[in-house]
């Protein structure tokens, strides 16, 4: 048999008003009276093993919540890093260039290690296309600000 303890009430009217609240809050007299007093237990320094299991939770959330704000904040980030590569996308979407930025991804990737003038020949981009060379220009300094190529002295380096 589990170890009980008797309660008295000083009334009838007093029993039935604990009895009342207990149902309010779902649970019978003796359930919640002695969920009563282990919240009182750990409130004066004394932490129950309910208590104790409580503390270790409220420590566990707290890490929790420190880890979620790292990740919003590389989430952030991360979307950040879509808008500019959308924007780059979306600002050489002009006549002539609409093609030009996806297949330099791809030459730059595919070649690891390619000068400019090698850029020119391999994109069709002629000595006289001022309007694309500046655009394939706009588009590397990009690129390099992105962090996806980076120049060196033999050319544009694929990095990422």
């Amino acid at each position: 048999m589990p170890p009980y303890l008797k309660i008295t009430f000083a009334s009838e009217q007093e029993k039935q008003e604990i009895v009342a609240w207990a149902a309010a809050h779902g649970s019978p007299a003796s359930k919640f009276l002695r969920s009563v007093l282990q919240e009182l237990m750990a409130a004066s320094g004394k932490p129950d093993r309910q208590g104790r299991r409580v503390a270790a939770l409220q420590v566990r959330v707290q890490s929790l919540e420190a880890e979620l704000a790292l990740k919003d904040g590389q989430l952030a980030d991360l979307r950040a890093q879509v808008l500019r590569q959308s924007d780059l996308l979306q600002s050489h979407r002009q006549e002539g260039a609409g093609e030009l930025p996806l297949r330099l991804i791809k030459v730059i990737e595919k070649e690891r290690v390619v000068s400019e003038r090698m850029l020119f020949v391999l994109l069709g981009i002629g000595q006289d296309d001022a309007e694309r060379r500046e655009a394939l220009g706009r588009q590397l300094e990009e690129l390099e600000g992105l962090g996806t190529i980076k120049k060196g002295s033999n050319g544009w380096r694929w990095v990422k």
